[in-house]
């Protein structure tokens, strides 16, 4: 199915411009949701742009704000005044190009789904995204007094630095350890 996001093999360098944009449209709809539900709402919603030529974008842009928000609640997506929003605004994002601080000045948007767009879709991205998983995980490997919940401001840059020492200690990428610890704590809650 086209635009079908894999949260299981989620890292992708080399996406097309249109898989690019539904990947980014995944990143904001599956923070504090179920991945693999998500991805099949995101495709369902997005099915008649694939079946018309459309990219993710171009679909958004296409409808009216009434159509919108109707396709938006008709899929489900859950937030829905945030998620339309968020869609809108994000239309002219140039996504090869945009910053930490690009993404995080659309609407709803936090440090940790800019940072998970960036891992996992360019190479070479020095960025922890602090999602439960990782803040689990790092509560038992790292620091035992780490945040349960995603922390923002100076909190979140405190807790990434811990994060980016250990993955450089280590020689490992911060995209390969965010996703080995996301999988390992994905198939436990299941």
């Amino acid at each position: 199915m086209r635009y079908l996001i894999d949260p299981h093999n989620i890292t992708d360098y080399n996406r097309s411009d249109d898989d690019l944009q539904a990947f980014w449209l995944f990143c904001v709809l599956v923070a504090g949701k179920n991945s693999k539900i998500q991805a099949r709402k995101l495709a369902d919603f997005l099915r008649p742009a694939a079946a018309c030529g459309f990219s993710p974008f171009k679909y958004i842009e296409l409808r009216s704000a009434k159509f919108l928000d109707e396709d938006i609640r008709a899929e489900k997506l859950g937030q829905y005044n945030r998620v339309k929003r968020c869609f809108l605004e994000s239309l002219s994002l140039d996504l090869r190009r945009c910053t930490v601080h690009d993404l995080e000045a659309v609407y709803g948007v936090g440090p940790k789904t800019a940072r998970f767009f960036l891992t996992h879709s360019r190479p070479d991205q020095n960025f922890a995204v602090l999602d439960t998983h990782i803040l689990r995980w790092m509560r038992v490997n790292v620091d035992a007094y780490a945040p349960r919940a995603t922390p923002s401001g100076k909190r979140y840059a405190e807790v990434e630095q811990d994060f980016l020492a250990y993955c450089a200690e280590r020689n490992v990428s911060p995209a390969e350890l965010d996703l080995q610890i996301w999988s390992e704590g994905s198939r436990k809650a299941a």
